[in-house]
């Protein structure tokens, strides 16, 4: 496998530990948590994608640290309930929009929304819209057990991991696809990805979920100059 098919192998990887903790989570992954079975994935992939550089050392070694030293019962409440604050409606507005479209109306979080634009609707908003047509183009659709829309961040990052995924497989140039993966990171994911991540790392109160989202934002930053112009030097 050539060196860049192996990165594009490498990104699909890191994206899908990403969809999982874009989401509530789950039993079985606090407790490949608290195994240290998760670290150990995680650790690889950002070594694989070169992030090992870029990213905290001391921040992956408080990951392991810290839910080792948990139970599952307590982990599991500890970061259900945040995320839950952050992200999810109950009888206030979420801390954090984690629907794209969400994001963006929000002035206090993108500061750029228009003040007198209606809230957009989860569902049927322009963005999600627009995503599902994209997400088409590669044969992804939203599955039944997913119970968000196609502009929530976790799906975004469902997407990235398959087209990357379908990169890596390539044995010549798909060069639609990787247009239309530039086109996603220039016209999307640049434009909140790392904002949201460092959005969260500011607002969230839990110290583990602070150091993910941290982690979040910088390996962002390095996919869009591996994507959007930065990729050979990257690989020297």
């Amino acid at each position: 496998m050539s060196r860049t098919r192996m990165l594009h192998c490498s990104i699909s990887d890191y994206c899908q530990i990403y969809a999982l903790l874009l989401q509530a989570p789950t039993k079985r992954l606090i407790e490949a948590m608290v195994t240290g079975d998760f670290f150990d994935d995680f650790e690889s992939v950002l070594h694989e994608l070169g992030a090992d550089l870029v990213v905290n050392e001391n921040d992956l070694a408080f990951l392991r640290s810290h839910c080792s030293q948990c139970s599952v019962e307590d982990l599991l409440h500890e970061l259900r309930r945040e995320y839950t604050r952050l992200f999810i409606k109950t009888s206030k507005e979420p801390v954090v929009g984690i629907w794209e479209a969400l994001f963006k109306w929000d002035a206090d979080q993108s500061g750029n929304a228009d003040q007198n634009a209606p809230q957009p609707l989860l569902f049927i908003n322009d963005d999600a819209m627009k995503l599902m047509d994209t997400y088409k183009m590669i044969g992804l659709a939203r599955s039944s057990d997913f119970n968000n829309s196609e502009d929530h961040f976790a799906f975004q990052f469902i997407f990235l991991s398959k087209i990357h995924l379908i990169l890596s497989l390539a044995e010549d140039e798909y060069s639609s696809i990787d247009e239309l993966l530039q086109d996603y990171m220039e016209t999307r994911f640049k434009g909140w990805g790392p904002a949201f991540f460092l959005l969260c790392e500011q607002k969230t109160e839990v110290e583990a979920y602070r150091v993910f989202w941290r982690i979040g934002r910088t390996v962002s930053e390095l996919l869009l100059r591996l994507a959007l112009g930065d990729k050979e030097r990257s690989m020297e």
